[in-house]
């Protein structure tokens, strides 16, 4: 079930927008829960950030939130452990106009936001400019077929 899945994490927020299988937008616009990882990706994510003690992760596409979500709550129970810094920054050129920030309210509705950051950009021209800016990566999700 979706709740044994998840017992590891401080996912209420995941937990209820699985439970319900629909999320909602920066605007209140209610959604289906399309375009997700299911649970069990999600808490493989989870574990795997989480057994290796990574805290500087990336993603490319964000959609919903979902794997943003599971991702940001291991680096935030990373930090919390290791007392180190970390982030998660998600690359999603299409987050406002095409998700209408769901990812984005998501993230501040679980607590995440701030350790997961986005930037609203092409991957092709993000990542060169992250990596000229010294980001390096312990962690990195590219979520099906992404090709901006």
């Amino acid at each position: 079930s979706c709740e044994e899945l998840l017992v590891a994490t401080d996912g209420d927020v995941i937990r209820s927008l699985y439970a319900k299988g629909r999320t909602e937008s920066e605007s209140g616009e209610v959604k289906k829960l399309a375009s997700a990882v299911n649970p069990a990706e999600g808490k493989h994510l989870y574990d795997t950030v989480r057994a290796r003690g990574f805290t500087r992760t990336l993603e490319v596409g964000m959609a919903n939130g979902m794997s943003t979500l599971h991702i940001g709550q291991a680096v935030k129970d990373n930090m919390a452990e290791f007392g180190k810094a970390g982030e998660h920054i998600a690359l999603d050129p299409f987050q406002k106009a095409q998700w209408g920030n769901t990812a984005i309210h998501q993230c501040k509705r679980a607590g995440l936001w701030g350790i997961v950051k986005c930037i609203e950009e092409k991957s092709f021209s993000a990542m060169p400019r992250l990596l000229a800016q010294g980001k390096r990566f312990e962690f990195v999700f590219i979520d099906g077929m992404h090709m901006f």
